[in-house]
């Protein structure tokens, strides 16, 4: 697994960087973080804990294109300004990559498209690691990447650096100055 669930570092987590900016105009973005929920029979114990929202038993899986770092950039809750609409429409832009490489498992495993037959959790979430692994596997020998399948006919030119912004503030300062800066653009 170690081989083919990994950070990208040098070149690989440059081009990465590259990649999102060309998305979202947004600069030094190395990930993109979210969730879907895997159905599941109902597990033989602690069987609320495994209740979604929607009712049925489930796994809450968090997955990450890349990156999981303590200054990840969310979106404004209510964006009370054109700069935190702008910043908003942006990062969505970018995140959505994620929600396309949950599509693509769920594509390519229809195991995912169903209830998993397993009442077990830990193999549950053995499964899904596996269908990560050979979705990595697949991937490397030359199918589509997931940043060809994004439009790119209606993306900013103009991109915001976040790495020349850190410089040790919190998320929500860097993401306000950020919104700033797309405004000037």
């Amino acid at each position: 697994m170690d081989n083919f669930i990994v950070f990208p570092t040098g070149e690989k987590a440059r081009e990465v960087k590259q990649k999102f900016s060309e998305i979202g105009g947004i600069g030094g973005i190395v990930g993109a973080i979210d969730y879907t929920h895997i159905r599941i029979q109902r597990p033989h114990g602690n069987q609320l804990f495994y209740i979604n929202h929607k009712g049925y038993h489930s796994l809450n899986i968090q997955a990450v294109c890349y990156a999981c770092k303590p200054y990840l950039l969310t979106p404004y809750d209510r964006a009370r300004n054109r700069a935190g609409g702008r910043f908003n429409k942006r990062h969505t832009k970018q995140r959505v990559l994620i929600e396309q490489a949950y599509g693509c498992l769920k594509r390519r495993f229809h195991v995912h498209h169903g209830e998993i037959r397993l009442s077990n959790p830990a193999k549950v979430c053995a499964v899904v690691i596996a269908c990560c692994v050979l979705h990595n596997m697949v991937t490397r020998r030359s199918l589509p990447d997931f940043f060809d399948v994004i439009d790119n006919s209606q993306l900013p030119e103009e991109v915001v650096q976040t790495e020349e912004l850190r410089g040790g503030r919190s998320g929500p300062v860097l993401r306000d100055e950020i919104a700033r800066m797309l405004m000037a653009v």
